[in-house]
């Protein structure tokens, strides 16, 4: 069943318009910083101190 749905939208995919690239807007350079590492690192704390806030299972003080 989920085959058929996969080739109905690879279908549908493939008879859509490509968009017209901008290349002001291309991304051409990335880089792996200190302050990203730090962010991401954070955000996935909280993320899931979140979580177990909402799942009862962190034991508040």
């Amino acid at each position: 069943m989920d085959d058929l749905l996969l080739h109905s939208v690879d279908a549908e995919l493939a008879a859509m318009p490509n968009d017209p690239i901008d290349d002001a807007n291309l991304i051409r350079n990335v880089q792996v910083t200190t302050e990203w590492n730090t962010f991401r690192e954070q955000l996935a704390n909280d993320m899931f101190a979140e979580y177990l806030v909402r799942h009862g299972e962190l034991v508040t003080e």
